[in-house]
């Protein structure tokens, strides 16, 4: 496969997943449940007299790692792109070398659309 064509299509792959780990629920309220397994809640979901605690934040939690990463698009798609490259490389439809580069590049196209999109 082309090369230009695999990496636009591993960007938009990990857009979509990032996008659904980090905002939506999910069939059955998967995403939900991952979040609030890990300690991450929107603020949205808070009753409203403590959202206006939080005016400035889309999220809260306890400060550990996976909530952090979870919070954060640009911090997801380096991860959830990794994941991605790394699937690429075990099945050699990419070159081993050129995972790290894939991971940034579909990070980068991720935080693009993602950055385009809520405006």
């Amino acid at each position: 496969m082309n090369q230009l064509i695999t990496i636009l299509l591993v960007s938009v792959a990990n857009w979509r997943i990032s996008n659904m780990i980090q905002r939506e629920d999910g069939p059955f309220d998967i995403f939900v449940r991952l979040r609030e397994f890990i300690g991450l809640t929107k603020v949205e979901d808070l009753p409203l007299n403590e959202q206006l605690l939080y005016p400035e934040d889309e999220f809260i939690h306890d400060g550990n790692f996976f909530a952090k990463l979870i919070e954060c698009i640009w911090c997801l798609s380096v991860w959830v792109g990794f994941g991605l490259s790394f699937y690429l490389g075990i099945t050699k439809i990419i070159k081993k070398p050129l995972i790290l580069i894939y991971t940034f590049v579909s990070s980068a196209i991720t935080i693009l659309i993602a950055t385009q999109l809520r405006k």
